[in-house]
């Protein structure tokens, strides 16, 4: 479909094209880049490095706290210890989260400790404390 416009400062006459596609099809025409199979790959890529990212900074038992905000759903922050120390009170055995495991103190006092088997797996300034005959143990502060 053409339409005449005349110029009437230039004394020329101009035709404008307008599109004579029906606009329904150009919604379609849109959505053909989503169906892009390099295009989906690269969204899944960056979906994923996203999701990692957000795992790895995602609160831990035995983390650094100031204060509970800054520990796991659940955690308390224990400000006696050095840094801080995300944990759970009174837990029950097999009640941790999985990267810690419930360890007694005393009769009546019992926290998640983030588990290890060896001081690499504990942040600067803590160790990693095995009870005779267990295989894993916990990560505490040095004294």
């Amino acid at each position: 479909m053409s339409l005449l416009l005349l110029g009437f400062e230039a004394g020329a006459l101009c035709q404008l094209h307008l599109p004579t596609e029906s606009r329904q099809t150009q919604p379609d025409k849109m959505l053909n880049i989503f169906h892009n199979p390099v295009l989906n790959f690269l969204k899944l890529a960056l979906v994923l490095l996203f999701t990692l990212f957000l795992g790895a900074c995602a609160p831990e038992i035995g983390d650094t706290c100031e204060r509970s905000t800054n520990c796991p759903a659940g955690a308390i922050c224990d400000t006696t210890t050095p840094d801080g120390y995300c944990t759970i009170n009174q837990c029950t055995p097999g009640g941790c989260p999985d990267e810690s495991i419930c360890v007694e103190f005393g009769q009546r006092t019992s926290f998640c400790m983030k588990w290890c088997e060896s001081d690499d797996q504990c942040r600067s300034g803590h160790q990693c404390v095995r009870e005779e005959g267990q295989n894993v143990g916990y990560c505490y502060a040095k004294s």
